[in-house]
């Protein structure tokens, strides 16, 4: 379904501003949002591509990060950190379907998840993650269908409240 890479530490080369935006634990969101991390590199050899999935791969508590996955909004601007993972979709599963799904499983990467303090999935968690999955045609629906159901539900979110209504 997808290609798994970990990503890198950058820790001696972060900056507050510079050409690439770092992806790192604190990127990805409850939902599954990308947030700006606010930290950059100057240099890269790689950087990640639209559609690729992040994944958080530590948290600390009750683990409830532990395994979201956010979509990359364009081409060459993100780089990967450490303790992060890159899914690449191939051909047969589309990135749209696969992120909602794998948000829907958290259940999974959290009962995976190892270590007091702070939990951990690993490369072989993420890779034994197996479902049903639809074929291409009705994923792409799926994902269309609940890209439309965000958008509904943030513009909801976004109406003032009144308690005459």
């Amino acid at each position: 379904m997808a290609v798994y890479q970990n990503g890198r530490a950058h820790e001696g080369s972060q900056f507050n501003y510079g050409k690439f935006e770092l992806v790192n634990l604190n990127s990805i969101s409850i939902n599954g949002g990308l947030k700006h991390s606010g930290k950059f590199v100057h240099d890269t050899e790689e950087t990640l591509k639209k559609n690729d999935l992040v994944m958080v791969l530590s948290d600390v508590g009750h683990g409830d990060l532990l395994g979201r996955v956010a979509l990359i909004p364009e081409d060459n601007k993100f780089v990967l950190n450490q303790r992060v993972a890159l899914l690449r979709s191939n051909k047969t599963v589309v990135p749209e379907f696969l992120f909602y799904f794998i948000n829907a499983h958290q259940k999974y990467f959290k009962s995976q998840g190892a270590g007091m303090s702070q939990l951990n999935i690993s490369k072989t968690t993420v890779e034994n993650f197996t479902n049903y999955v639809p074929i291409y045609k009705e994923q792409f629906k799926i994902g269309q269908i609940m890209e439309k159901l965000d958008h509904l539900i943030t513009l909801h979110q976004r109406q003032p409240f009144s308690p005459n209504n």
